[in-house]
């Protein structure tokens, strides 16, 4: 919008000052009307000239801006739906539910790599705002420490006194900060979600 308000400023400006001119110095004959017809059309066609290259630089930049703003909501919408995969998993882990089967255990522990890796994979610094980047952070170190947690206890998994114990106490408290984070991410997107709806 302001830049519509500057084009028409500096068109208004021009003409100002070119009907000052004629009216300083009146053209008196046929050849100075051609004269002053020929400085017109120079003038107005420099001026086309450089407000076209002006609209499309213009026109990059919010072009651009948009485009970071759409990459930064879709970095966004990923990191919650991984966060969002990472807590189920972990609230399973959590439950319990893998003590008696080894192709469970090994599919949970598959899950939450896979995630965890996906969740790494996202560029941070294409998120908006320290939250949103924190949470990503906290919710990869909760994971991998799960992971890491996990792989110590993989040896001993079907010993109940280990997967009830110290595994399953980590895994509420990685599920717990998980959920957390995944609930800021949550509250991120939908602000997010409702800027984009604004513009």
């Amino acid at each position: 919008m302001p830049f519509r308000f500057m084009v028409i400023f500096l068109i208004a400006v021009m003409c100002g000052g070119f009907a000052g001119v004629i009216l300083a110095v009146p053209p008196k004959s046929s050849a100075d009307w051609a004269a002053w017809v020929q400085a017109a059309g120079s003038i107005l066609a420099i001026g086309t000239s450089v407000g076209l290259v002006s609209w499309q630089s213009y026109r990059d930049k919010v072009r651009a801006r948009d485009d970071a703003r759409a990459d930064r909501f879709r970095h966004l919408d990923a990191a919650l739906e991984i966060v969002r995969g990472l807590a189920q998993v972990t609230r399973m882990v959590a439950g319990n539910e893998f003590a008696h089967s080894a192709a469970t255990f090994n599919s949970m522990r598959s899950d939450l790599g896979a995630l965890a890796g996906a969740l790494a994979a996202i560029d941070v610094t294409n998120l908006s705002g320290y939250k949103v980047t924190e949470s990503v952070l906290v919710a990869l170190g909760a994971a991998r420490r799960l992971l890491s947690d996990i792989d110590v206890a993989e040896v001993d998994r079907f010993d109940p006194t280990v997967v009830m114990g110290g595994l399953k106490q980590n895994a509420e408290e990685m599920a717990e900060i998980i959920e957390n984070r995944a609930r800021i991410l949550g509250d991120a997107w939908s602000i997010a979600k409702a800027g984009a709806a604004d513009t």
